[in-house]
C-alpha cells in the first residue's frame, strides 16, 4: 500500500504569472479577439459619452464585449455575468482586466445599458457591422430556405433586392366563403395587365394604392353573368380583385420551391435555419427574455444574433487557415518533388 502525502494548500502562495499564460491557446475568446476588432464600437457610441465631465465610464467596447460574453456562453443575467467575470481568467483577459481589478457593479452595469443605450439604435448598428464583417469573411448568403410563415410579397421582394434566392414552404390560401369561387379561378394575364374570369372576360386594371393594384369588371357585363352569385356578394354587380405591387416577386419565389435545387435548399433548412434557432435557444439565452418590453427583447435578439455571427466568423477564419495550411503543404510537396 503506497504512502499518500498530506496535501498542502497553495492558495496563499505568491506566483509570477500573467493572464496571457493562463488562457488556453484554443479558447473561444482568443479566437473571437483575433477575428473581430471591437474598436468600431467606440466610434458608434462616441456621441453618447461626455468627453470632459463626470466619472470615468466603462469603455463602450469593454461594455459590449462583456455583454457578448454573456450571449456566447449562455449566462442568463447581468448579475450572474459579473460574478463569472470576477472568477474567470479568460473573461478578464478578453475584457483587458487584471487579476486584481474590481469587476463592474451589476447595478451600475445594468443602469448604464438602460440609460445610455435604450433610446438608441446602437444594438442594431453593432449587429449590422458584425454582419458586414461576416460578409467580408466570405459568409455570403446566396440562397435561403424559409417556412410558409415567410411566404409573402414584401419578404420575396427583400430577398430579390439583396440578390438572395428564396425558397419558401407552401402556404395554403385562405378558403373563400361557402359557395364562392376562389381567387385561383381567375387567371392572371400579365401581358394585358388583367385577370381572365371563368366566363372568359377580362378584368382590367382600375387603380393602384399602397395595398396594391386593383382590378374591376364592368358592372354592366357582370349583371347578367350566370356565375354572379358565386363570384361576388357585393351590393353592386362588380367583381374586384387586388394584387400586391410585389406579387411578381412572390410568384418567382414560390416557383423556386418546385425546382430540383429549390427542393435541396428547402431540405437543408432544418440543418441551417432551424439549427440556428435551436442554438439561440439552447446556447445563447433565447429560452428566456432577459429584459422587459419589446425594446429589451429586440436588444437581446440583436446581440444574440451578433454573437452567433461572431462564432461563424471565427469558424470561417479557422477554415481559411486550415485551407491555407493545406495549400502551403501541397505547394511544399510540389517544390520538394
Amino acid at each position: 500500500m503506497g504512502y499518500v502525502e498530506e496535501t498542502v494548500p497553495h492558495s496563499t502562495e505568491l506566483e509570477m504569472v500573467t493572464l496571457e499564460s493562463l488562457v488556453p491557446a484554443d479558447h473561444l475568446l482568443r479566437k473571437v479577439e483575433a477575428a473581430i476588432d471591437f474598436r468600431f464600437i467606440r466610434d458608434l457610441t462616441e456621441g453618447l459619452y461626455c468627453p470632459d465631465n463626470g466619472r470615468p465610464p466603462i469603455p463602450p467596447e469593454v461594455f459590449f464585449k462583456a455583454l457578448f460574453i454573456g450571449y456566447l456562453f449562455g449566462i442568463r443575467s447581468e448579475r450572474r455575468l459579473m460574478r463569472e467575470i470576477e472568477v474567470n481568467v479568460a473573461y478578464r483577459w478578453f475584457l483587458g482586466l487584471r487579476l486584481t481589478d474590481r469587476v463592474f457593479d451589476a447595478s451600475t452595469f445594468s443602469q448604464n445599458r438602460r440609460r445610455r443605450f435604450d433610446a438608441t439604435e446602437v444594438a442594431q448598428q453593432i449587429s449590422d457591422r458584425i454582419v458586414e464583417a461576416a460578409l467580408a469573411a466570405g459568409l455570403e448568403v446566396r440562397a435561403v430556405g424559409l417556412d410558409a410563415g415567410y411566404a409573402d410579397a414584401p419578404i420575396a421582394k427583400g430577398l430579390e433586392d439583396r440578390k438572395i434566392l428564396g425558397v419558401t414552404g407552401y402556404r395554403r390560401p385562405v378558403p373563400p366563403r361557402e359557395g364562392m369561387m376562389p381567387k385561383k379561378a381567375f387567371a392572371c394575364e400579365a401581358e394585358q395587365d388583367g385577370y381572365r374570369c371563368p366566363q372568359g372576360r377580362l378584368l382590367g386594371h382600375a387603380t393602384t394604392d399602397r395595398n396594391g393594384r386593383h382590378y374591376k369588371y364592368n358592372p354592366a357585363i357582370c349583371r347578367d353573368c350566370p356565375l354572379l352569385a358565386s363570384c361576388t356578394s357585393g351590393a353592386k354587380p362588380e367583381k374586384t380583385l387586388a394584387r400586391h405591387i410585389w406579387a411578381c416577386a412572390r410568384d418567382r419565389t414560390d416557383a423556386h420551391r418546385l425546382t430540383d435545387w429549390g427542393k435541396k435548399v428547402y431540405k437543408r433548412r432544418k440543418e441551417t435555419v432551424e439549427r440556428s434557432f435551436a442554438d439561440a435557444k439552447q446556447l445563447h439565452g433565447h429560452r428566456y427574455a432577459r429584459y422587459r418590453g419589446l425594446k429589451g427583447v429586440r436588444w437581446q435578439a440583436l446581440l444574440a444574433a451578433a454573437a452567433q455571427n461572431i462564432k461563424k466568423i471565427e469558424m470561417a477564419g479557422r477554415c481559411c487557415r486550415t485551407l491555407a495550411v493545406k495549400d502551403s503543404h501541397h505547394e511544399s510537396m510540389r517544390l520538394d518533388g
